[in-house]
């Protein structure tokens, strides 16, 4: 016995250490992929949003393809109103809804193994839940600042069905009013009780019940009303993280149905969810795709279960065990909605569980239905492992007593569960310095509103750029209020006032003609010859000292910008800025 409790208690270590090295390195990893430059969707949905909710307060109603974003639309306003747009405080706001998913997790585990005669066993679920929701399989959502409606449409649902599994344990008659310190009391009390004894029973009820009696618990026919309050209250919110969270309040009526619940109670979630469908279809541009996906249905059916398993594809690189994956959550939560029917006041944590599942996999569904027309192997997307690695997390809950009983054959699974998701953790923690530099020369062609088509398009569709940020320019908004970036615009054709002794060592490597009209890409490297080091920002003069082009330096790609058309062919003079130097160069062609 004593060699079993230390080996689990190692294991709890190994499993402890394993789980917070998964946190820092999912945390470092957006450290290292941070960029300011917003990226596709933020343009419209981030920027634009900013830009036109000044004038037009229904714009945060407005749909983002088939979403109303709200909430994350409330991240963003305050990104920019009071941290200027840098991005760092939406990336901190990923990592603080997945903590709070993971809350949740713990008081659901906390429950489900209380009078666990393992005592570790809770550590090691708990641990592992950890390892799931800070895997980087789902890197896209971590270091994207747009993505936290992804976070959102799985925090707010889970965090309603919570509620709503307390709204029913709370109010249960037995244990009104008793202590985690009263348990053995309550347990003698609760069973094995004959009809002589129930005056004794009722006596040691209304002792606890005295002794608790600050406490107090509002409740309708054996429901809980704070809570279910509260429950409906997240089902609405979850309306607006993403076009899924139409259905938490749907499922929160079936499970006061399931509960049986009074008629009036269970009015209260279906007429809110009437409602809130309403009003979110209401004037909707429905998507076009949705007969496509009808009319093949077993490529839907595939997509669907692709999507199910999208961790398993990302773990093995297998589509096949990934749909096979899929179809097992399927039939799992079946088996235990079957299972556990007939009780499902003895069940209730697990019942809200599963109703996360279901959530998860009616989700599944709608995606099909409108990502279809993309391919089926658009559902490998990493955004779309958030929802699944929460499931398994459910899952992984429920399936606890199991685990427990059988604790000894789970043992090489617990460790092989860190060893499998390590891989992606390390990968996804090197740095793209490309990409990263890549995306802040489209920022300078944004500012400067130059039309190049290859290098506008890393960042957005060229056409938006060049039509619909022109405010945000003007208002220096995100990365145009970065220094590198910012008025860059105003720059050129300005006499530039700084001169330095300091020469710089450097050559002109290309310049390129692009679509614009005005500007020529060009190209080279530059280095300060006393540090060694790699100017940020490099003005590009012409004899006359005056402004004629900008570039941004990095010290392995070299430096890139653009140059007006006019003075490509005349003697340039690359001046660069941290540090300080100055390189003349002479073109003639």
């Amino acid at each position: 016995m004593l060699r079993q409790k230390l080996n689990a208690e190692n294991l709890v270590l190994l499993l402890g250490f394993c789980a917070f090295f998964y946190i820092i390195s999912a945390i470092l990893g957006t450290v290292n992929h941070y960029n300011p430059v917003p990226f596709w969707d933020m343009w419209s949905g981030y920027l634009v949003f900013f830009t036109d909710a000044a004038n037009d307060p229904t714009i945060w109603w407005s749909q983002h393809n088939e979403h109303r974003l709200i909430l994350n639309r409330l991240f963003f306003f305050i990104d920019i109103k009071i941290f200027h747009g840098t991005l760092i405080f939406l990336l901190v706001v990923n990592y603080l809804l997945i903590f709070a998913s993971y809350v949740i997790f713990f008081l659901c585990s906390r429950e489900t193994n209380r009078h666990c005669e393992h005592g570790s066993a809770t550590h090691i679920i708990n641990c592992l839940i950890l390892i799931l929701l800070f895997s980087r399989l789902q890197t896209e959502n971590f270091d994207q600042p747009f993505q936290a409606q992804f976070f959102l449409a799985q925090l707010f649902p889970l965090l309603s069905f919570y509620l709503f599994h307390r709204s029913v344990k709370t109010s249960t008659p037995s244990c009104d009013g008793v202590t985690s310190e009263d348990s053995e009391i309550v347990d003698a009390s609760c069973d094995g009780v004959t009809s002589q004894d129930s005056e004794i029973v009722d006596m040691s009820h209304d002792a606890l019940k005295s002794k608790n009696s600050k406490i107090v618990t509002p409740s309708h026919d054996g429901v809980h009303l704070g809570y279910f309050t509260l429950s409906c209250f997240i089902g609405v919110i979850s309306v607006g993280t993403m076009i899924n969270g139409i259905l938490t309040l749907p499922l929160i009526a079936v499970l006061a149905a399931v509960f049986k619940m009074p008629k009036k109670l269970i009015a209260v979630p279906t007429i809110l969810a009437a409602v809130t469908i309403f009003f979110y279809f209401r004037n909707y541009a429905a998507n076009s795709t949705i007969a496509d996906a009808v009319l093949h249905p077993v490529d839907l059916a595939q997509y669907i279960l692709s999507y199910l398993g999208n961790p398993f594809y990302h773990l093995l690189q297998s589509k096949f065990i990934a749909q096979i994956a899929g179809l097992l959550l399927v039939l799992s939560s079946l088996f235990l909605l079957f299972k556990n029917i007939k009780n499902p006041h003895e069940y209730s944590l697990q019942f809200a569980l599963l109703a996360f599942i279901f959530y998860v996999e009616i989700s599944a569904v709608m995606a099909g239905f409108g990502r279809l027309s993309f391919g089926i192997d658009q559902a490998f997307s990493s955004r779309y492992a958030t929802p699944l690695l929460m499931s398994w997390s459910a899952l992984l809950i429920i399936g606890a007593p199991l685990i427990v009983k059988k604790f000894k054959n789970f043992t090489l699974l617990f460790i092989l569960v860190p060893i499998v998701f390590l891989p992606s953790q390390i990968k996804s923690l090197k740095p793209n310095q490309n990409e990263i530099f890549e995306r802040k020369i489209s920022a300078l062609a944004a500012e400067l509103q130059i039309n190049d088509q290859k290098q506008l398009y890393k960042i957005c569709v060229p056409e938006f750029i060049l039509t619909k940020i022109k405010p945000a320019i003007e208002q220096h908004l995100s990365i145009f209020n970065n220094p590198e970036i910012k008025d860059v615009n105003q720059l050129i054709g300005n006499v530039d006032p700084d001169n330095f002794t300091t020469k710089c060592t450097g050559n002109l490597e290309k310049i390129t003609t692009i679509e614009d009209q005005k500007y020529l890409q060009i190209q080279g490297r530059i280095f300060e010859p006393t540090s060694n080091s790699t100017p940020k920002i490099i003005h590009l003069n012409d004899s006359k000292n005056r402004i004629i082009g900008y570039a941004l330096s990095d010290k392995n790609q070299g430096f890139k910008g653009y140059i007006l058309k006019e003075f490509s062919n005349q003697k340039i003079i690359l001046k660069g800025f941290e540090p300080n130097c100055e390189l003349q160069l002479i073109r003639n062609e």
